[in-house]
């Protein structure tokens, strides 16, 4: 059990951290996909360059 429950931890931490500033600028119908696409801050930038076009 105890191997199962760092295991997990390790998954944990390996999660996709999004900084909370860069993912407010973004429109809510796109939240879940610049999610899970794992976006970087040169893609946020690239991103609200396109928005704001």
């Amino acid at each position: 059990m105890e191997q199962f429950y760092s295991d997990f931890l390790l998954e944990l931490k390996k999660r996709n951290s999004i900084d909370k500033d860069l993912f407010a600028d973004v429109p809510y119908e796109l939240k879940f996909l610049v999610y899970f696409m794992n976006f970087k801050p040169k893609d946020f930038k690239a991103l609200k360059q396109f928005l704001n076009e």
